[in-house]
């Protein structure tokens, strides 16, 4: 049987007013996920405001960005594009795993983009595509399919 948060009543007003897991958990002493799950539980999205405020919590105007998910929680469409701008921000190549991948001593784990970025280098410099997989350690089809990205310029690095 699942019992309720000692706390549930205090963490539930302070979701209502519009507080933000994080500041729940450090007014209450409890944990963050403690709060989503109450969020969730009560079907509160993560930037909450009533659909009778003006605006949402952010100040984007209420009615023009208000939806409603298909769980039927609203949230504001503003702030979750804007969260999930801040979220996915590509990282940089790393040059230095690159390089040594091109010279064919490649690190242990070599991510995608390093690897793509190495492959497309060798590509460059005439390498046939089975030496281009004993460099990077990697099968003639990834290097295939990492070409094919090119040609239909959908790579994950921009050319270097």
């Amino acid at each position: 049987m699942n019992r309720p948060h000692p706390q549930a009543a205090e963490i539930d007003a302070l979701l209502h007013a519009g507080h933000t897991n994080a500041a729940i958990a450090s007014a209450l002493g409890v944990g963050k996920d403690k709060a989503a799950a109450r969020r969730t539980l009560l079907g509160l999205p993560g930037y909450y405001a009533r659909r009778t405020d003006p605006t949402c919590r952010h100040g984007h105007p209420w009615p023009q960005h208000l939806r409603i998910s298909p769980k039927g929680k609203q949230y504001c469409a503003a702030c979750r594009s804007e969260r999930k701008a801040t979220r996915r921000r590509p990282r940089e190549v790393d040059t230095i795993a690159v390089a040594r991948a091109v010279a064919g001593d490649p690190p242990a784990h070599l991510p995608a983009r390093e690897r793509e970025a190495a492959v497309l280098r060798l590509t460059d410099l005439g390498e046939s595509a089975r030496m281009i997989a004993v460099r990077v350690r990697c099968t003639p089809r990834t290097v295939a399919r990492i070409r094919a990205r090119r040609r239909a310029g959908t790579r994950l690095v921009d050319a270097a």
